[in-house]
């Protein structure tokens, strides 16, 4: 096992990150958690990371960060509040204290799999108004597709997660970094490589 103190981050696309975990199976398996920034699903079975990685590895603490930023604006030190959506307690606090800065704020989410969904759901969204704007003009259509993106979140989030029409946590996963601020950003901005595509 290894240290409960020692953090695993993975950094890469989507294929990437199913690839990293099955080639190095045994690391994996005697992982005490792991941090992850990648956004989408396992391209072989369709599920989130989360759900993969406890059925693979049963790992016990899992924390995705997700939000509004480009690695120019990490690189060069812009005010940036990312949502950490994570598993423990423990490792919330750990990594709040290691890894926030004056311009780099951790905001806790309460539910990991809201925000992997918001993250996929996000660049879809980007897709859909680079299209729009190349079509139409630029942000013609862009405030509806993030409505509808944000009430398919809630869906989700209803239908999957809690099962309760009236989660009144809703309003902060929706208005955290991880959801309205990686939307805005991303469907937004022509830097953007969803929005480019």
């Amino acid at each position: 096992m290894t240290d409960p103190d020692t953090f695993n981050v993975v950094a890469t696309n989507s294929i990437g990150f199913s690839e990293l975990i099955n080639l190095y199976p045994d690391y994996f398996s005697s992982t005490h958690s792991l941090i992850w920034l990648t956004k989408g699903l396992d391209h072989r079975t369709g599920i989130l990371f989360s759900d993969l990685l406890v059925n693979k590895f049963n790992i016990s603490e899992l924390a995705l960060i997700s939000g509004p930023s480009f690695a120019d604006d990490l690189v060069n030190k812009a005010n940036i509040d990312v949502s950490l959506a994570v598993t423990s307690e423990i490792l919330k606090d750990k990594l709040i204290n290691c890894m926030q800065q004056p311009y780099f704020k951790l905001s806790p989410v309460e539910d990991i799999k809201a925000i992997e969904y918001a993250g996929i759901i996000k660049n879809i969204a980007a897709i859909l108004s680079g299209m729009s704007d190349k079509i139409h003009g630029y942000s013609k259509y862009t405030d509806k597709i993030i409505d509808l993106a944000k009430a398919d979140i809630i869906d989700f989030r209803q239908t999957y997660i809690t099962g309760r029409k009236d989660d009144s946590s809703l309003i902060e996963l929706i208005n955290s970094p991880g959801c309205d601020g990686d939307l805005n950003l991303t469907c937004r901005n022509n830097i953007s490589r969803n929005y480019q595509f």
